[in-house]
């Protein structure tokens, strides 16, 4: 006996039943390649890379560098706040503040 002709449904529900057999057949495959010490791949069979311990010290480096640039900003900021009152200041205060500052410099 012949089947007849598939039907637009049926099709459809063809189709959703192949890609979960795929998806739980990948799943499976994995669980046993993990389970004999093979490495984890993606649906593409590439390997999937674990996070290592290098990434970790990478962090802390990168923290470090933003600590030490956070120090290095907050004192470009407060000579530009000296250089800003200098500017605006008028007249003998001007003097008065670049002798002081030429003195704490010197010190």
């Amino acid at each position: 006996m012949l089947i007849g002709p598939i039907q637009g449904g049926d099709l459809m529900g063809m189709v959703i039943m192949l890609a979960m057999f795929g998806t739980i057949g990948w799943v499976w495959v994995n669980k046993i390649r993990v389970k004999h010490g093979y490495q984890l791949t993606d649906l593409w069979g590439r390997p999937i890379e674990k996070a290592s311990s290098a990434s970790a010290e990478t962090v802390k480096q990168l923290e470090l560098q933003v600590a030490v640039q956070g120090e290095r900003l907050q004192t470009l900021e407060q000579r530009t706040r000296v250089l800003e009152r200098i500017v605006t200041d008028r007249g003998q205060t001007v003097a008065d503040e670049i002798d002081r500052l030429r003195d704490s410099r010197a010190n």
